[in-house]
């Protein structure tokens, strides 16, 4: 509500399974129906692993390369859960 700039953060390659690009696609058109305009929504690929302390590396990596701006939305359970502790 309110907001007019958002990262959307997936896993890289995850937008080739057809079920994760309609919900990043969803999101998309959701977002920009809302009003927003296309340069408003960053879209964020961070590199999938087996490693959960990979994941937390490239998520720690972009967000030292990249101002916060405090909305993001995380396309993946386990990446969320890795973007909140690099947060923390």
């Amino acid at each position: 509500r309110g907001t007019t700039r958002a990262s959307l953060v997936y896993h890289h390659g995850s937008e080739n399974n057809p079920r994760v690009a309609a919900r990043l696609d969803g999101f998309r058109q959701a977002w920009l129906e809302s009003g927003r305009g296309e340069d408003s929504l960053n879209m964020v690929p961070i590199p999938w692993s087996r490693s959960s302390f990979a994941i937390a590396l490239n998520l720690q990596s972009y967000l030292k390369e990249n101002r916060a701006h405090g909305t993001y939305f995380v396309a993946d359970g386990t990446l969320a859960t890795n973007f909140l502790e690099v947060l923390e």
